[in-house]
């Protein structure tokens, strides 16, 4: 599905170009995209998946709850093995 959000103009800054990416195209702030310069001449951005922990992926689950859902000690187990060095 297309959508369109307006029309922008390519700034510079320094060495590179800058376009706007509009707020209603759904990206965060920090967030990584690979640029894809289709045969038409038109460009593709395409978000890349990043570590879910800092992009947000994960920020609506309460692990807490999960938690106490699967009966997990609070102390996480008694360490058995290598992990208890």
């Amino acid at each position: 599905m297309e959508e369109m959000y307006g029309e922008y103009k390519v700034r510079k800054n320094g060495n590179s170009l800058i376009i706007t990416v509009p707020k209603q195209a759904g990206f965060v702030e920090n967030q990584k995209l690979r640029v894809v310069k289709e045969e038409d001449g038109s460009l593709n951005y395409e978000p890349i998946e990043d570590n879910p922990w800092f992009s947000g992926k994960f920020d609506n689950i309460d692990f807490e709850e999960m938690k106490d859902a699967m009966d997990i000690p609070m102390d996480g187990g008694t360490p058995i093995g290598k992990e208890n060095i």
